[in-house]
């Protein structure tokens, strides 16, 4: 996506696609199996299927990296870049949340309302209904919004290590509450308390990738970012899933930063290797980078409609496998409904950004 304060890195667009790619088809894989567990991935890529939330982490640890790129060592003007965000965010997930509360009108209460802005807290209109589900996370993004030109000016005055010192506290916070209440994963997952590392771990890759981007431009760190995201995705779903049905789970304490971590090195590596993919494939993957918070919040309509008119089309032998192909089978349809939904509500609106560095 092109913007005004930034020169434009294509590769972004692509992160973005991957991303809201995994949602999907961890959305799809789920509510496709219905109340009949799927099993055991028995590989990796259905593994990637089973725990396609780690999508989620990837777009916290862009949102750091992208608006660090913009504005390290530069002056912020706070209130044109958060007229710039709720240009960019609001307008669709406003729709979400009139769509919610729509479909939730019996109980829905005037206090309600706060919930635009706590969609990921309490009994959120946008958490009652699947088709809206996915807006959870706008919440916690736009308070990463909120404070990062004071993160940003401070990471720019006191280096790395205010930002290092900030997820030390988290951590022991997390441990804290670990050591005190009874369901910690879903908690961490889902609010500030277990994100806004994965928000600094950005800031932070955008500092190395300013500084040493060379360094990062071989095909040994693509392939080994690669690796250790999928040994990574074998972990957790093996040992420390979220739907696992355990709520208290040592491990999350520190698995968000962990994980975001080996989003940041992916990130790293796929930005400063040399372009390998034909100019076709580029484009088609930067047209829906460009769409893909439409594809984020629009999904699950799409998910809705396959799964209760067509059901789980059998192809394959394996159920595991029967549900991927269902899923990439549905995503044009995906495509579609992302691309009206980024023309008619969001780009609009992405025109009246205005310049907020200098």
């Amino acid at each position: 996506m092109q913007t005004q304060n930034l020169p434009y890195l294509p590769r972004l667009d692509h992160l973005r696609f991957y991303a809201a790619f995994l949602v999907f088809i961890f959305h799809f894989y789920h509510f496709a199996a219905g109340a009949k567990p799927p099993g055991i991935p028995d590989n990796v890529l259905i593994a990637i299927a089973n725990e396609g939330y780690i999508g989620v982490s990837l777009f916290f640890v862009l949102s750091g990296f992208i608006f660090t790129l913009i504005c390290y060592g530069k002056e912020v003007r706070y209130k044109e870049f958060m007229i710039n965000r709720l240009l960019r965010i609001f307008p669709l997930f406003l729709f979400m949340f009139f769509v919610a509360i729509s479909v939730g009108r019996e109980q829905f209460g005037a206090a309600d309302v706060f919930y635009i802005f706590f969609s990921n807290l309490g009994h959120a209109p946008t958490s009652d209904t699947f088709l809206t589900g996915a807006a959870w996370s706008i919440s916690v993004e736009f308070t990463f919004y909120m404070i990062f030109p004071f993160l940003v000016t401070f990471y720019s005055r006191y280096g790395a290590r205010y930002l290092l010192k900030i997820i030390l506290i988290m951590m022991a916070m997390r441990y804290g509450v670990y050591l005190l209440h009874a369901e910690i994963v879903k908690p961490f997952f889902s609010t500030l308390l277990g994100r806004l590392d994965q928000f600094i771990i950005g800031m932070l890759c955008a500092g190395l990738y300013i500084r040493h981007k060379s360094f990062f431009a071989s095909y040994v760190h693509l392939v080994f970012s690669v690796a250790l995201l999928l040994v990574a995705v074998t972990y957790l779903n093996g040992r420390i899933s979220m739907l696992s049905g355990d709520a208290h789970i040592q491990q999350w304490v520190v698995w968000l930063t962990v994980e975001a971590a080996l989003w940041g090195y992916f990130i790293l590596a796929y930005l400063a290797v040399p372009a390998k993919y034909g100019v076709k494939l580029g484009r088609y993957l930067c047209r829906m980078g460009e769409m893909s918070y439409s594809i984020y919040l629009m999904h699950c309509l799409i998910v809705v409609i396959w799964v209760k008119k067509f059901g789980v089309i059998p192809m394959l032998s394996s159920t595991q496998h029967n549900l991927l192909l269902n899923a990439l089978l549905a995503f044009p349809l995906v495509l579609l409904l992302a691309h009206l939904s980024y023309t008619a509500i969001e780009r609009p609106f992405l025109t009246l950004r205005r310049r907020y560095v200098f």
